[in-house]
């Protein structure tokens, strides 16, 4: 028998948000020890977030942020239990499709050194230098869509 498929969905009624915040609290502040109060910003106001649940279980988060060169892919994070099953692939193919929907043509991300090869291997190219955000090094990645 095979796995369940992840309930991805854009994140609209206040249940999601918090769900989808819940995940990025527990990955980011929780086993990363990024402060919480630079894990929340002013933009996630203004971002579209995802969600995604297996089983039920909120599991996966996302959000997209447009400015005027672009989409930005951010804040994606997915629980330990859940790595390594294409949830996070799923969640960045969201992203991207909602950034097309929103005729956007170029996606960008700061990511963490460690997931570059994640996001080389979906065909994103780092430029940039190498930088410290909350103690961590990212690097700039972009995609043309």
């Amino acid at each position: 028998m095979s796995a369940p498929s992840p309930d991805l969905r854009l994140a609209v009624s206040p249940e999601d948000l918090a769900a989808a915040m819940s995940v990025r609290i527990e990955v980011f502040v929780g086993e990363q020890g990024v402060p919480e109060d630079l894990e929340r910003d002013a933009s996630d106001a203004s971002a579209d977030h995802f969600v995604a649940y297996l089983g039920g279980v909120a599991v996966g988060a996302a959000r997209l942020l447009a400015d005027h060169d672009g989409a930005i892919l951010g804040r994606l994070a997915v629980l330990k239990a859940a790595r390594g099953t294409g949830l996070g692939a799923a969640l960045v193919r969201a992203v991207e499709a909602r950034a097309a929907e929103r005729a956007l043509t170029s996606v960008r991300l700061h990511s963490q050194i460690q997931a570059e090869p994640f996001y080389r291997a979906l065909g994103y190219t780092p430029y940039g230098e190498i930088e410290l955000e909350a103690g961590i090094e990212h690097i700039w990645m972009s995609k043309i869509l």
